[in-house]
C-alpha cells in the first residue's frame, strides 16, 4: 500500500515539475518583452537583454533593439554594448528615432537635455575601448 502511495507522489511530483517547465518555456518565448519588463524591474538587466533580443527578433522594431543596446549599457555588458549600440547605429531609421529620444528631458525639478545618439555612441566607444585594455 505505501508503495502504491509513494509512487503516485512521485508521478504527481514529477508532472507537477513538467508542467512548471512548460509554463516557463510558455513565458520566455512567448511573452519575452514581458520577461524583458520584469528583468528591468528587478534590475537583472543581463536576462533583460537576453528577453529584449528575443522580442526584437520577433518584432524587428526599433525600440526593441534600443531596449537591447539600454539594458545592455546598465548591466555593463561591454559584449553586448558593441553588438546591440552598433547594430542601432547602423538601423536606416535610427535618425529619426534617435531624434524623438532626445530634447531637453524633465527629471523631478531639473530639466536635462538628452542626446541620445551621442548617449549611443558614447557608451559604444567606451565599451570598445574597455574591450581593447582588457584584451
Amino acid at each position: 500500500m505505501s508503495k502504491v502511495i509513494i509512487k503516485t507522489a512521485i508521478k504527481t511530483l514529477i508532472a507537477i515539475i513538467v508542467a512548471l517547465a512548460v509554463a516557463a518555456g510558455i513565458l520566455c518565448f512567448g511573452f519575452p518583452k514581458t520577461m524583458a519588463s520584469i528583468g528591468e524591474k528587478s534590475g537583472n538587466y543581463g536576462m533583460a537583454v537576453a528577453f529584449a533580443s528575443i522580442q526584437y527578433t520577433y518584432s524587428g522594431a526599433i525600440e526593441d533593439l534600443a531596449r537591447c543596446a539600454e539594458d545592455s549599457i546598465l548591466s555593463e555588458n561591454d559584449e553586448n554594448i558593441v553588438k546591440y549600440c552598433k547594430q542601432l547605429l547602423e538601423d536606416e531609421r535610427f535618425g529619426e528615432f534617435a531624434a524623438e529620444r532626445s530634447g531637453i528631458k524633465n527629471l523631478g525639478e531639473i530639466k536635462v537635455e538628452i542626446n541620445y545618439k551621442q548617449f549611443i555612441e558614447n557608451n559604444l566607444n567606451a565599451a570598445q575601448k574597455r574591450l581593447q585594455i582588457n584584451g
